[in-house]
């Protein structure tokens, strides 16, 4: 009886860390995700007249759908508590971006809008988390 709790805590424990890896994985690929984007999109604003005032709006959607990827992607994977995945997904997401931006040259300011992102990709990993656990 003693050899099968001790197997079933050393699974339980190889679960979590491979769920914890499949949530970086998640939250690095919504990074390449976002990066990919933003290149594509410098490149049609370069070959357009779009007006600067279209940036800001274009990019939150990129975050937002670049986020509930990657929170699908690690839920689905998982399987189980898929909100909860996606949501880690997001919130280490924000980290990943902030941390490449300290690394560029970028200041990280700890104020409203930070708060706003951060909460931005709890709900969008979330969803995305919610819907990528239900697909097969």
């Amino acid at each position: 009886m003693r050899r099968s709790r001790q197997f079933s805590a050393k699974q339980e424990d190889n679960s979590l860390l491979q769920e914890l890896v499949l949530v970086v994985k998640g939250a690095v690929l919504a990074v390449i995700i976002t990066l990919v984007c933003i290149i594509i999109f410098s490149f049609v604003m370069q070959l357009t007249e779009l007006h600067d005032s279209v940036i800001k709006p274009v990019l939150q959607v990129v975050r937002i759908f670049s986020i509930a990827f990657g929170g699908a992607y690690a839920a689905r994977l998982i399987r189980k508590n898929g909100w909860l995945k996606g949501a880690a997904s997001g919130l280490l997401y924000i980290l990943l971006v902030s941390i490449i931006s300290l690394i560029f040259g970028g200041k990280v300011a700890f104020d409203m809008i930070m708060l706003s992102d951060t909460l931005m990709a709890l709900i969008a990993g979330a969803i995305g988390g919610a819907i990528g656990v239900n697909l097969k």
